[in-house]
């Protein structure tokens, strides 16, 4: 974590010399496919964009500092406590909604506290 520069070269290396066409991973000599790395290549960019445990939800918290990465979005990512997050990332500029998950039962309310790229929330009662 805090690390994304570090994070956007892993994926890069990963994506130049290691993806196959099909999606799948290739590792060893002679190059073999494996169907898991490419999985978890994608959690990788999830957790860029979303991170949540332990009653704190990070939105953008690895957000390469890259113009390719200047203007990104995602919807309704999962999140500790049910919740559903979008965000959208303009240059910096954030919007960012979180509702409960159709899914989550009613319980008591649970405080989750939230930052946005850097910027910490109040906690919000859900």
């Amino acid at each position: 974590m805090g690390r994304p520069a570090a994070a956007l070269g892993n994926l890069t290396r990963l994506a130049t010399n290691r993806l196959m066409a099909n999606g799948w991973y290739a590792e060893g000599t002679p190059l073999m496919p494996v169907d898991e790395s490419s999985l978890a290549s994608a959690a990788a960019v999830y957790e860029l964009l979303l991170q949540s445990g332990q009653g704190l939800v990070r939105v953008f918290p690895a957000v390469p500092q890259t113009p390719a990465w200047a203007r990104l979005q995602f919807h309704r990512l999962r999140a500790e406590g049910g919740l559903l997050v979008s965000g959208a990332w303009d240059h910096g500029a954030v919007f960012v909604r979180v509702q409960v998950s159709e899914n989550v039962e009613a319980a008591p309310a649970t405080n989750i506290s939230m930052t946005v790229a850097g910027w910490d929330a109040p906690p919000v009662a859900h």
